[in-house]
């Protein structure tokens, strides 16, 4: 009976140890967070990396920890650490694809690659950074996964619409009104399908 208790109060003394060392990690979390409004985004990049590391093998930190790696990402954009913020976005694509927050990452390196590759048409607030070269097969695959990889998210149909709009970039009004067409069909109800209508109205005077 002894031993039972012994061992009883072992276990609730090593989980008790395990749940502070989480909640020390979420604390990390919300420090690196503050840091990162605070636009220190050095630091931050450091403390949520702190996080990642503190949570590498906890499972009930699975979404948050896919969750530090965006905001490294978001971090390095705003130090201009292109193939660093790539890189972070690719990780959550790779190996937390099942987290809430990686649709948003696969989508978010659709949009930087875009705005690198066409130096930043649509002025969205990553602005393009010397030194780092992106393919127009690199916009495009990395737009076309956030159809194919997460087809019920609900940022698919701004990631086929980018990528209408990156064919229209290119000239390429064929595969361009592809696109918007495929919007009109698949997503009538979404928050792009009128502007799709309407760039599909433009391409046909241009005929």
């Amino acid at each position: 009976m002894k031993k039972i208790l012994f061992f009883s109060l072992l276990f609730l003394l090593i989980s008790s140890i395990h749940l502070r060392a989480e909640e020390y990690g979420y604390d990390e979390f919300i420090f690196a967070m503050s840091l990162y409004k605070e636009k220190n985004y050095e630091q931050a990049i450091n403390e949520f990396r702190r996080f990642i590391f503190l949570n590498k093998n906890s499972i009930s930190a699975h979404d948050k920890t896919a969750e530090a790696f965006f905001w490294v990402a978001m971090s390095y954009y705003r130090t201009s650490e292109a193939q660093n913020a790539a890189e972070a976005l690719n990780e959550i694509i790779s190996n937390f694809s099942d987290t809430e927050i990686a649709p948003r990452a696969a989508f978010q390196l659709g949009k930087f690659y875009f705005s690198q590759f066409t130096r930043n048409q649509l002025k969205y607030e990553t602005v393009p950074q010397k030194q780092f070269e992106v393919t127009a097969d690199q916009v495009i695959s990395s737009l076309l996964l956030v159809k194919e990889k997460f087809p019920k998210s609900e940022l698919t149909d701004d990631a086929v619409f980018l990528a209408g709009e990156f064919y229209l970039f290119q000239k390429n009004r064929t595969r361009a009104a592809e696109f918007f067409s495929m919007i009109s069909k698949n997503w009538p109800r979404s928050n792009k399908a009128a502007a799709a209508l309407e760039k599909l109205k433009e391409l046909s005077l241009q005929k």
